[in-house]
């Protein structure tokens, strides 16, 4: 006699399905919201960026993005998330890219004659604009000869050359 056997076989597979966003552009200090549409259900959410001078903030679903500073290239933001249907378990991915080109300054006057005891200013701009004040940092000169404040005035001490450099939490020359 023969018997019928009848084998069920029941799959559950972990599948990761994606949404992806191109959004734009990242101004340091403009903080731009994100949110990921989640109903009841959606839980672990997990939030990643690829960029170091982009600082995230904010819990569950939702987060603040902003640039620390002007950078190149592109950021990727990632919130990945688990849900069920039924009884199998998923995980989404959803993910925005934004651009920000890198910003230089420019810093005048490029070369200065300093009298003794006498002061001259510095000058720079930036070729974008920003939402946050630009912090200026001198270093690199010979302190016996100049003074550099960190408003940009340099001061001379005493005769001889030096070279200043000059950089920004913003951007670089």
């Amino acid at each position: 006699m023969n018997k019928l056997i009848l084998i069920v076989m029941v799959i559950c597979l972990n599948v990761q399905i994606c949404k992806a966003y191109k959004n734009g552009t990242l101004w340091p200090g403009k903080v731009v919201r994100l949110d990921v549409d989640a109903s009841a259900g959606y839980f672990n959410p997990q939030w990643s960026v690829n960029n170091p001078t982009v600082s995230l903030s904010g819990s569950g679903f939702y987060r603040n993005v902003t640039a620390d500073r002007y950078f190149g290239g592109t950021c990727i933001i990632t919130c990945s998330y688990d849900y069920y249907v039924g009884t199998s378990k998923y995980n989404r991915k959803v993910t925005w890219e934004y651009d920000c080109a890198d910003n230089t300054f420019t810093l005048s006057p490029t070369n200065m004659n300093i009298g003794i005891g006498k002061s001259k200013a510095l000058s720079w701009t930036f070729d974008w604009a920003t939402y946050k004040v630009p912090a200026m940092q001198f270093s690199g000169y010979d302190p016996s000869i100049i003074d550099v404040s960190p408003d940009g005035t340099v001061l001379g001490k005493k005769e001889g050359s030096t070279t200043v450099y000059a950089s920004s939490d913003l951007g670089s020359n």
